[in-house]
Parts: structure tokens; C-alpha cells; sequence
């Protein structure tokens, strides 16, 4: 209880220290923080279940602390948390610009902050504290980390500083109000991104997006407004894409729910009128599993291209630039060429979430009238879900003059301050006025990039080569795997003249073999699936462990990209894992006084993989074919 009690003091202070001088507001803010703490915190109070709150304060349940406003609290209830409070005298009715209600709206730690404004993917399992990408909304030092090809688990670094903002957030709201308060920190966010992107005025403009596929979603409802006609969409790479983009860009819901909590079915068309225009999907792999060579990808596009405008139709081509398998395509001289050939006739998406690309490379596309998708969680490690939509100038100006609005069906997915002010217009009806949990998000991923980017060009271009080149070696010697590409990293270039990160394989996908019988076999999809799973967890109980090291393998926590569906070269069916490189294992590894990464920090990153092997190793030699490994959540 003692615990218990200095958070919540805390939390008072916070909220009376920002203005909000009504009482019982500090009251019910500080019991609805400390109880969503300790929901996400179970060690916070050992051997406490959240259900010894509602007794205490006389609540029906610990989430009545969460979501109730003063009418719903019992005079007992207040009377509990009067005894916890500092002494001060009573005051009531002076909260500030805003209502009670809404400034109870900020009652929350930031661990919830976090998750809010996403849809299913976001929520985290009570058991294990994970969401469905495996990590969680607060730091996870324990575990070891090469998943930002699908999502990592927020910094310490960046953890801190967002609860600094929170504060910040709240004395803003007290004093300015809450829609006030959030405009000025979404305005943060744009002007964050440009000027860590290097992108100046009068190039581009941004709308904020909970996740990579809500992005491709509005982006597509862009293309509408200034299509002026039926729609082709070519979609480059789909199958190396998110799971839902698919459904996105047919302008469908591609889940149950939303980013702003409305329960919609899944596939249905956010119009009927747009359901039934014509998209075609390029692949990047040929019928045995092997990359589409380039000029062979860029032919496939640029016929479709032309026969399409040729038939009188708009054509929004989506280009992949670094798949979730390390793929790009089609080339950017193609892309440029298109522009210049079709011009308006053409629009042109180019696929960037794994932001594993030159700044300068995301400004000539931009430049150029291309909109390009970026998102700040994977290559950067930012929490997942903070996407954004970079749009150039030319064609801001299109969809404003335009006159035409997105479908009320977007309200789902955008909130009013999503968007530049400019392009507010382009919404429906009434709309959401923020996203909270999307505005916090990209504050931690403008973090982690901007202390990327405090390493000197030459440092950072550096050390990502030479990493990324170990990460292979390392791979290559392992006898229980074999990587799902043929070139090596060090020859492979995606690009003319490779950058600091473009035209360079960051994303290391392997198959995983395992030897029964004296016979070498291919592991089968679900074999790596619960690998992959069990890999993220403490295996120490489930497993004989001959010596010290074997128990530490097992109870290692490994956090690595989730698994993809691949047809391996022989013709058979399965999944492979990904080890990556993000900007956090440099930036962690960087020192200001030298100017310097430190041999020994990004040595045992080098370390770190290897125990990631080894555990790998240990599951695959546990495995038999007729029983499945246990796999908790």
C-alpha cells in the first residue's frame, strides 16, 4: 500500500502542481493513473491483484477508478482518497478551461497512453503483458532485440522523455484546454518529422496515421479525391506487405475495429460506390520463390501503366521500397520516368514503413509529386502504430482545390488534428477531434530518430555497413539455418550508388532446419511459428537443461521479427524468421564525448545474436516431430 500510495501523491501534485485546482479532479486523476499503473506493472505490488483497489475506495471494480467521472464516485469513495492526499485546503469547481470530464481524459500513465488510438494489434495480453507483436508499452531491458522489421518495445530513453511530455501535456490542458493542448502537439509532430527528415517548406505536407496499413487506407482515399475518374491500383510486392493492405487499399476494413475504437466488419467497403474497381497485384517472387529480377519487375509495371492510362483509367501505382523481406521494386528511375510520361494521369505511393532509406531519397520523391508512406516504429523502434502519410505540395494543392471529401466512413480512422491545416477540410462530418495514443507515439519515435541523427553522416553510414555485413557472417556459419536470399549483403545493391541506408539488405530472413534421425528437415510453417514464439519467453520450465549456459539460453527473452510465409527453393511450403538492424542498436551504441560508436557496446550486439542462435538451437534440437512445444501467452 505504501507504494501505492507514493505514486498516487505524485500523480496529485502533478495534476495540482499543472492548475487543476478543483480537488477532487486531482483526486480521481491521481487513483485512475496509480490503478492503470499497477495493472500494466503486476511486480509494482507482489502478490496484490487490482481487486483490493475497488475495496479499499469502495469502487463496483478497479476499472471504475479508470472510467468514472464525479458523479459516479461514492462520497465514500472520495472520503478514502481525501486521507491519501497531502494536506491542503478543499476546493471545488475551479478546474480550469476545461470540464471535469475532459480533463479526466488525461487520467491516464502513460503505459495506457500508449495503446490507446490503435486497433486489436495493440492490446496487451494480461498475462504476459505483450501485444500481438510481442512487445509491450514500457521499457524491456531484459529482453533481447532485433525485431524492428516488425516492432519494438519502447526505450528507457524514449520512455522518459514521453512521460515528460505527459506532464507537460497535462498543465497544457489545464491551461489551454484539451483540444488547444493537443493541436500544439500535433503540430509538434509534423514540424518533428520534416525537420528530422530534412524536409523544408513548401515540399510536402504530413497527416499522421495510427499504424502503416491506416496509412494506405487514407492515402488510397487521397487518390480518389483527385482521380476524377475509375481507378487502377497496382499494387507492387503486396504479399511482402502488411497483412491488411490489401483490404486497405480497396478501400475496406481490413479488421473488426479501428484506430478510433469503432467496432466495424471486416472487408466491408467504407463506400459501397468504390468496392468494385479494378486492382492489380505484382508479385516480387516467381513460382519457385525467388526474387522478380528488377528490370523484369519495372517492364511488368510499366506495361500495366501504360495500358491502363491508355484505356482512360487513373492509375495509383503502390512501389515497395524495402519489403518485410528486404525487397524493393520497381526501380526509382522507373518511377521517375512514369511521372514524366503520365504525369497527373499517374499517382504514384511508395511504400517506405521500414524507413530503411536515405532522407534524400524520401525528398526526390517527394519532389517529383510522389507520396511516400513512412512510419516511426520499425527501422527508427519507436512503439507500434505511429505511421504517416508525406504528401507533396503539387498534390496538396490538388486535393484542396479538389473541393471533395473523404467518404464519412474515414472518420473511423482519421481524427481532426491527423491532418495539416490545410487539408482539415477534406473530412466528413464530425470527426474525432485527436488521437491521443498516436500523438504519443510519434513523441517517442522523433526521439529515436533524432538521436540517430546526432551521429555524424560518416559514423552512421559506417557502422550500419559493418554490422550489417557481421549479421550475415554470423548467419552464414549457423548449420541450423539458411538465409532466403542469394547475393550477399556486402554485393547486393538495390540502388546505383548505396547510401547510408538505401541499397543495403538490413532485414536478414532464414529458414530453420532440424536434424531427426541423422536427417536435415526443412521445418514446417507452424514449427516456426512456435520457435518465434517461444523465443519471446522465459523456456527454463518446459525443457531439461544439461549446464548452467543451456539454462540461461532457455530463459533468455529474444524478441525477433515475426514470421513470414515463404516457399523455400525446393518447392516446399513454409515461414522464415528476421534478425534486423535498427537505429537503436547505433544510436546505444554511439558516444558523444569521442564521437564514436564503442567497439565494446556494438560488440555485444554482436553477442547478443549469438544468444539468440543458441537459443534457436536448443529449441530445434527439443523439437520432435510428433509434439508440439508448449507455447504460453
Amino acid at each position: 500500500m505504501g507504494e501505492f500510495a507514493d505514486h498516487y501523491a505524485r500523480e496529485w501534485l502533478l495534476w495540482h502542481r499543472s492548475g487543476v485546482t478543483d480537488t477532487r479532479v486531482c483526486d480521481m486523476a491521481a487513483l485512475a493513473i496509480a490503478v492503470t499503473y499497477c495493472h500494466y506493472h503486476p511486480d509494482y505490488l507482489p502478490g496484490c491483484k487490482p481487486d483490493w483497489m475497488a475495496k479499499i475506495f469502495h469502487l463496483d471494480t478497479p476499472d471504475a477508478a479508470i472510467h468514472g467521472g464525479i458523479p459516479d464516485y461514492f462520497a465514500t469513495t472520495l472520503a478514502a482518497l481525501r486521507a491519501l492526499r497531502p494536506t491542503i485546503s478543499e476546493q471545488v469547481g475551479a478546474s480550469g478551461a476545461e470540464g471535469f470530464d475532459e480533463l479526466l481524459q488525461l487520467a491516464l500513465p502513460i503505459e495506457r497512453i500508449l495503446v490507446l488510438g490503435g486497433d486489436h494489434r495493440l492490446a496487451v495480453d494480461a498475462n504476459t503483458l505483450l501485444n500481438g507483436y510481442g512487445c509491450r508499452p514500457f521499457p524491456r531491458p531484459e529482453a533481447i532485440t532485433f525485431s524492428s522489421s516488425t516492432a519494438t518495445s519502447i526505450s528507457k530513453y524514449a520512455y522518459d522523455l514521453v512521460e515528460k511530455r505527459r506532464q507537460q501535456f497535462i498543465s497544457e490542458a489545464a491551461k489551454n484546454g484539451l483540444h488547444g493542448a493537443a493541436s500544439v502537439l500535433a503540430q509538434e509532430v509534423r514540424v518533428g518529422i520534416f525537420r528530422l527528415l530534412n524536409i523544408g517548406a513548401n515540399v510536402a505536407d504530413v497527416v499522421i496515421t495510427a499504424s502503416g496499413t491506416d496509412s494506405f487506407l487514407i492515402a488510397q482515399g487521397l487518390a480518389r479525391l483527385i482521380a476524377g475518374g475509375a481507378i487502377t491500383t497496382l499494387i507492387v510486392g503486396v504479399e511482402e506487405s502488411g497483412s491488411g493492405v490489401k483490404l486497405a487499399l480497396q478501400e475496406r476494413h481490413f479488421a473488426d475495429d479501428t484506430a478510433l475504437s469503432r467496432t466495424v466488419h471486416k472487408g466491408q467497403p467504407l463506400s459501397a460506390e468504390n468496392s468494385r474497381e479494378r486492382q492489380v497485384d505484382i508479385p516480387v517472387r516467381d513460382a519457385a520463390g525467388n526474387e522478380v529480377q528488377l528490370r523484369v519487375l519495372d517492364g511488368r509495371v510499366r506495361e500495366l501503366v501504360a495500358a491502363n492510362v491508355e484505356a482512360g483509367n487513373y492509375v495509383v501505382v503502390h512501389a515497395m521500397n524495402h519489403s518485410k523481406l528486404g525487397y524493393s521494386g520497381p526501380s526509382q528511375a522507373l518511377l521517375l520516368e512514369l511521372k514524366r510520361s503520365f504525369g497527373s494521369r499517374v499517382c504514384i505511393v511508395v511504400d517506405a514503413c521500414q524507413m530503411r532509406l536515405d532522407r534524400e531519397e524520401i525528398i526526390k520523391y517527394l519532389e517529383h509529386q510522389m507520396i511516400v508512406i513512412i512510419t516511426g516504429s520499425k527501422y527508427f523502434t519507436g512503439p507500434p502504430f505511429c505511421g504517416a502519410i508525406l504528401i507533396p505540395e503539387q498534390v496538396v494543392q490538388e486535393v484542396k482545390n479538389n473541393g471533395a471529401k473523404l467518404d464519412i466512413g474515414f472518420n473511423s480512422y482519421c481524427a481532426r488534428e491527423d491532418f495539416p491545416p490545410r487539408l482539415k477540410a477534406i473530412l466528413r462530418g464530425r470527426c474525432q477531434h485527436f488521437n491521443l495514443g498516436s500523438l504519443f507515439r510519434w513523441i517517442a519515435a522523433i526521439a529515436e530518430m533524432e538521436r540517430y541523427y546526432e551521429i555524424p553522416p560518416l559514423v552512421r553510414s559506417r557502422a550500419v555497413a559493418q554490422f550489417c555485413g557481421h549479421i550475415e557472417d554470423i548467419l552464414q556459419a549457423a548449420p541450423f539455418l539458411e538465409l532466403h536470399y542469394q547475393s550477399s549483403c556486402r554485393n547486393t545493391r538495390l540502388v546505383l550508388e548505396p547510401g547510408e541506408l538505401s541499397g543495403r539488405r538490413m532485414i536478414f530472413p532464414f529458414f530453420l532446419y532440424r536434424v531427426h534421425d541423422g536427417i536435415r528437415e526443412l521445418c514446417s510453417e507452424k514449427q516456426v511459428q512456435q520457435i518465434y514464439a517461444l523465443l519471446n519467453q522465459d523456456c527454463s520450465r518446459y525443457f531439461p537443461y544439461r549446464n548452467a549456459r543451456e539454462y540461461r539460453l532457455l530463459a533468455q527473452l529474444c524478441h525477433i521479427g515475426q514470421p513470414v510465409p515463404a516457399l523455400h527453393h525446393s518447392g516446399i511450403a513454409t515461414a522464415v524468421l528476421r534478425i534486423s538492424a535498427g537505429a537503436r542498436i547505433f544510436s546505444e551504441s554511439f558516444c558523444r564525448e569521442t564521437g564514436n560508436i564503442v567497439d565494446t557496446l556494438i560488440e555485444d550486439e554482436f553477442w547478443q545474436i549469438g544468444v539468440v542462435l543458441g537459443k534457436i538451437e536448443l529449441l530445434l534440437n527439443a523439437m520432435s516431430p510428433d509434439i508440439s512445444l508448449p507455447v504460453t501467452r
